[in-house]
């Protein structure tokens, strides 16, 4: 996955067919929840790279995203306002998205229900017993020694104030 998410080449759809497979690694239980933390750095990496070439900006983009928001959200609850962000600015290029003939209805769907079933519930829980962080801000998708490129907070559905924090 790093091959592809640093390539200079970089585009959403092996990104997103990558994402789907780690997804089904876990699905089949080879890859624990406690396990996918090890992506974190490459999933953000990932979102840089696509928005740096301009593939955050329609449907495309807004796929990856949600994908991406799924591994956040199996990761724990303390990821779950960055997914969050993530679910939101994807469902709004999906919806906008005119490049294609494709109906985009389903995706809606799934990821209206990955924002009002797993996200927006998962902040809703208490902290687990022994975890005394809460929830990371939406700014730990910028966050890296890569630096943050201009425009990647809009791209992200991230909102940072005007200091820049």
């Amino acid at each position: 996955m790093w091959i592809e998410a640093l390539k200079n080449g970089v585009h959403p759809t092996p990104c997103h067919q990558m994402l789907t497979e780690l997804l089904g690694i876990h699905e089949q239980g080879a890859l624990k929840d406690e396990d996918l933390a090890k992506y974190h750095d490459l999933l953000r990496v990932m979102l840089m790279h696509l928005h740096c070439r301009g593939f955050l900006e329609d449907g495309n983009g807004g796929v990856v995203m949600q994908a991406v928001a799924k591994v956040l959200l199996l990761s724990g609850q303390q990821l779950a306002r960055p997914a969050l962000a993530l679910l939101r600015r994807g469902i709004k290029l999906v919806e906008c998205h005119t490049e294609d003939v494709e109906d985009t209805s389903w995706i809606q769907l799934m990821m209206q229900l990955d924002i009002l079933s797993r996200a927006e519930t998962t902040l809703a829980l208490p902290p687990p017993e022994g975890h005394s962080a809460g929830p990371r801000s939406e700014r730990w998708l910028l966050e890296g020694p890569w630096g943050v490129p201009e425009g990647s907070d809009a791209s992200l559905g991230v909102r940072l104030t005007a200091t820049g924090g």
